[in-house]
């Protein structure tokens, strides 16, 4: 169609295909026909407790079929639809619990240790920091005190009677950006900053497999906590130190492509840390009771 300058169209009719185009044998030129194959959905849902040995670790297991069957066979795709995780870790624990500092009176590093538990308000995370520092155990010659920010109720404020300053080795500093992010000033002054707190461990759970993820035709290459298997990401909504259960689901997770003529008769999972470490889980009574993760992975054939 065209439009001349007094905008007056004149239409331009293209002659057909020609007999003897048609009759080509050659029908590649034509449009063709399209048959869509109807998609074989199937759903694996599998649950920590199905690990068999309980004294393996349940953030780091492998799980092999019986028998010599195949867990996976001919499959072209597959999503994780769902991912459940019933969270018992205490927000302070042993990973991250540990602070030491400089005292100008003794003029030595001093080490304190929180006790592992659910803190579940700024409060009470100041609270036990300024008990820990003020340990007799710890006899630094300095007595702390902590008070929380007026303008910003995330924060707070260390003071000590003399100066000092906190080793940035410390497993609370290392570690501890997303629990109190305690500031990493190295010089020696009367007050240190704390905040802001937001109380948690870590702020997301990453789930690894070297098998599902050297059977996809395009693993994923992070290298978080050494290894170049990172199946997905789980991120933890901040909420301050639950004393208790937390459960996280996550739904409609990307299609991974896989090679069909490769077959998996045992799959592996292991949970880390932000910080690329095993998920830490505490242990009562020899087990880690409370604590389940399970994942659904929809396959396609």
């Amino acid at each position: 169609m065209l439009t001349n300058k007094n905008n007056s169209v004149r239409v331009i009719f293209e002659k057909g295909a020609s007999a003897e185009l048609q009759d080509l044998k050659n029908r590649e030129l034509e449009p063709q026909a399209l048959k869509i194959r109807a998609q074989n959905n199937a759903t694996i849902f599998l649950d920590v407790s199905e690990r068999g040995r309980k004294d393996l670790p349940p953030v780091d297991i492998r799980l092999s079929s019986r028998n010599n069957t195949l867990f996976l066979k001919d499959v072209v795709r597959m999503a994780v639809s769902d991912f459940f995780l019933v969270w018992v870790t205490p927000n302070i624990n042993i990973r991250n619990n540990v602070i030491r500092f400089f005292s100008s009176v003794t003029g030595q590093i001093h080490i304190s240790t929180i006790p592992e538990g659910f803190y579940n308000t700024r409060v009470a995370m100041i609270d036990a920091l300024v008990i820990a520092l003020n340990s007799p155990t710890v006899n630094s010659g300095i007595l702390f005190a902590g008070s929380p920010d007026t303008l910003n109720p995330t924060c707070a404020t260390i003071t000590g009677d003399f100066t000092f300053r906190f080793d940035i080795t410390s497993s609370m500093i290392v570690k501890g950006e997303p629990l109190f992010n305690i500031s990493q000033d190295q010089s020696l002054t009367l007050t240190k900053k704390v905040g802001s707190i937001n109380g948690q461990y870590t702020k997301h759970v990453s789930i690894f497999s070297r098998q599902l993820n050297q059977w996809r035709k395009n693993p994923n290459t992070s290298n978080t906590g050494g290894t170049n298997t990172l199946l997905f990401r789980l991120g933890l909504e901040n909420q301050l130190g639950i004393p208790g259960f937390q459960e996280e689901i996550v739904q409609n997770l990307v299609w991974f492509n896989f090679k069909p003529d490769q077959t998996l008769s045992d799959l592996d999972f292991t949970l880390r840390d932000q910080f690329g470490e095993i998920l830490y889980i505490p242990s009562c009574g020899g087990g880690s009771e409370g604590f389940d993760w399970g994942i659904n992975l929809i396959t396609e054939t």
